[in-house]
């Protein structure tokens, strides 16, 4: 398998969300008449395995093909500074001599850095950063995170995320171009239909795909964990103790709740509680879509899935604010705070 057979090529692909990105890039992709060849290389992660368990499949006018990424040796030169300060000016001649350029699509600066990685790549590919959820609207918490990813010194950071700041500022004069369910006017979030309609299709189309099947009940409240626990954020005590409390308060409601676990959560922590677990692998994004009329709220902290339970279903989305930096939309600024302040709202447990 040769990575240049491919039109689209999504790569450091780790999250539901990234794959719906990519498809609806892709979906809305024309060059030619022809089918579109689709390559999704799938990064490690929690949602890894239920990536890849995807057959290979034919979707409107595109062959998608799914590989680990551990099947490929994408190796930089160690030239790329040099072919990144060169990068606009080959963008600049591709589009005087009406030269195409085939999207390489990331949610990471992974697109632009496989980009300039060689001279060849350099010719052909064209960076495309893909959302992929809050953090794309965190910006500099999430070059920060990147670069620790790439770095272990902390001055090697440090200019990472600093490069990794200017790279975005001047994307465009890098061919690239970014693909978000978002966009800003003056500071307020507003959603892009063309990208909405295209992830609500890719998520109703990842459960009809799935194996399992939810029999959620009518009026019932979602509750989304998240791993705080298993990150150092909170005590599981903590979770244990505000998740009693959501069950408490819905059921004051008259609803049913049901809590949908982060893949990375360790499994059983809520065994003891008496509420439904719900045992979908797949994003909570799959069951807005399948089983809206049955979802009375979604509640949560601060996961992404708030943002889109409300923006592209219509739900209720409700967040709580653990008292611990990290688990609560106090982490966020500017675009990020807003989406959860447009889209979201509070709600308070008692005692808390």
């Amino acid at each position: 398998m040769k990575i240049e057979e491919y039109d689209i090529v999504g790569y450091k692909i780790i999250s539901p969300l990234h794959l719906a990105t990519l498809m609806a890039y892709a979906s809305l992709f024309r060059q030619t008449e022809a089918r579109l060849k689709v390559l999704v290389i799938v990064s490690k992660g929690p949602w890894a395995k239920n990536i890849l368990r995807r057959p290979d499949r034919t979707r409107g006018n595109m062959d998608i093909t799914f590989v680990d990424e551990a099947d490929f040796e994408l190796n930089k030169s160690p030239l790329w500074p040099l072919y990144l300060l060169l990068k606009p000016l080959v963008t600049l001649l591709s589009k005087l001599s009406g030269r195409n350029t085939k999207p390489l699509c990331s949610p990471t600066m992974a697109s632009v850095m496989f980009t300039v990685g060689s001279w060849r790549r350099m010719l052909r590919y064209k960076p495309v950063i893909l959302d992929e959820g809050i953090g794309s609207f965190n910006l500099s918490h999430s070059f920060r995170q990147e670069a620790e990813r790439q770095a272990s010194n902390q001055i090697t950071r440090k200019i990472l995320a600093w490069v990794y700041a200017k790279i975005w500022n001047h994307l465009t004069a890098l061919g690239g171009e970014r693909v978000s369910l978002f966009s800003f006017i003056e500071g307020t979030p507003s959603i892009n239909q063309d990208i909405a309609e295209r992830y609500r299709a890719t998520f109703l189309e990842n459960y009809s795909l799935g194996k399992a099947s939810v029999d959620l009940q009518p009026n019932t409240v979602l509750i989304l964990t998240q791993p705080f626990s298993e990150m150092g954020i909170c005590s599981e005590r903590e979770m244990l103790d505000a998740l009693k409390s959501m069950k408490e308060q819905i059921e004051e409601m008259g609803a049913q709740p049901a809590i949908k676990t982060h893949p990375a959560e360790t499994s059983g922590k809520y065994d003891h509680l008496g509420i439904e677990q719900l045992t979908y692998a797949g994003p909570a994004e799959d069951l807005f879509a399948a089983k809206t009329q049955s979802i009375k709220e979604v509640w949560g902290f601060s996961s992404t899935s708030l943002i889109t339970g409300s923006a592209l279903f219509g739900l209720r989305c409700r967040r709580i604010d653990l008292d611990r930096p990290g688990a609560s939309i106090r982490l966020f600024k500017g675009e990020a705070l807003a989406l959860f302040l447009h889209y979201t709202e509070p709600v308070s447990l008692k005692g808390a």
